[in-house]
């Protein structure tokens, strides 16, 4: 599956989901590396079901967009950690294979006014501000030249 380049800024972690958004991020770059490591087909079906119903219990806006045994999975959330309260991505740009998927479960777990942004090589760019748990706004004009602005420092 193909991935788009994105970026997150100003993530401030809301306290009271710190751990199970670390258990996330654990849980994501452990998959990362299960998947690449060539297990069979028929026991990665059995870990991507398992892996899905490990994150429903942990996320509620991935419970509510993904079925009891498959989802868009938010595999971007394995290449960022928390440093100093902030959800920090480990890789630059991030890869995400579900842009919006990505930026609505990171909604649950960063306080408002964090960016998801992203720049789709065959396309413009364009991302959302999270305004709440699953509430983006898309970003205007301007607010996009802010975030292109601080991606060249």
């Amino acid at each position: 599956m193909d991935t788009t380049p994105g970026f997150l800024h100003n993530a401030s972690v809301r306290a009271d989901r710190a751990n199970d958004l670390d258990a996330l991020i654990r849980a994501l770059f452990a998959r990362r590396h299960l998947r690449s490591s060539g297990a069979g087909s028929q026991q990665q079906m059995w870990m991507v079901a398992e892996f899905v119903q490990q994150l429903r219990k942990r996320s509620a806006v991935f419970k509510r967009i993904s079925s009891k045994m498959e989802g868009p999975i938010p595999f971007g959330l394995g290449h960022c950690t928390v440093k100093d309260g902030a959800l920090v991505p480990v890789a630059r740009p991030l890869p995400l294979h579900h842009p919006e998927v990505f930026a609505r479960v990171v909604s649950e777990f960063v306080e408002a006014g964090a960016v998801c942004y992203v720049a789709p090589p065959d396309a413009s760019p364009h991302g959302w501000r999270i305004d709440g748990v699953d509430t983006l706004i898309p970003l205007d004009t301007e607010a996009l030249k802010q975030v292109d602005t601080s991606l060249e420092t």
